[in-house]
């Protein structure tokens, strides 16, 4: 067959494979934090209406919006620090992750996520499990978790009681890092600020 006559099945072929996607096409929006403040770069919501402060693209679908401090944010679900989990899911039981298709997969990072379990402490500046926003996020090594409060959650794990001190606490419980940390509370972020007592 002469080139010019495979040209028509090429042209003719070519529509068919850019629109062909995998069976899973879901697109997460990503998360990067370049600068190492603790919020994402390409997303975050710190009025909670659903829109993406980065680009006023819609993320979060149907979101119920209620705002009885008259603050201009809504009182049920706010995502200040882009990791696609609701800083407010703990007060308002709204929301707990960014999930429009309930795929069980967070929609900004991708991450699974189970019911109770939404891994709000691996990236960004909010720990939505304790309700807590670092003032003093630290993230040398670029993973976009506080670093103190990765090792606290995740590397403290232990199945022996070690008591140095000899106060009667397994020292890896009594040394919580958070007790030791700069936070204010995600809810009264304005009052509630200084170390944890």
């Amino acid at each position: 067959m002469s080139p010019l006559g495979i040209l028509p099945l090429i042209l003719f072929a070519l529509p068919l494979f850019s629109n062909a996607s995998p069976e899973d096409a879901t697109e997460y929006v990503g998360y990067a934090d370049d600068n190492r403040d603790g919020v994402n770069d390409l997303y975050f919501d710190s009025d909670g209406d659903g829109k993406n402060d980065v680009d006023k693209a819609i993320i979060c679908r149907n979101v119920e919006y209620k705002d009885d401090d008259n603050d201009g944010k809504n009182d049920l679900f706010r995502d200040e620090d882009g990791d696609g989990v609701n800083d407010l899911y703990v007060i308002s039981k709204k929301i707990p992750v960014i999930d429009n298709d309930n795929d069980g997969k967070n929609d900004i990072t991708g991450i699974k996520y189970k019911k109770g379990f939404y891994n709000g402490s691996l990236l960004g500046l909010a720990i939505e499990e304790k309700g807590v926003w670092l003032e003093d996020f630290s993230d040398k090594d670029n993973d976009g978790c506080d670093d103190d409060v990765k090792a606290e959650f995740y590397g403290n794990k232990t199945d022996t009681f070690t008591d140095e001190d000899g106060d009667g606490i397994c020292d890896n419980r009594s040394e919580d890092v958070l007790n030791k940390r700069m936070y204010r509370s995600v809810y009264k972020k304005e009052t509630n600020k200084g170390r944890k007592k």
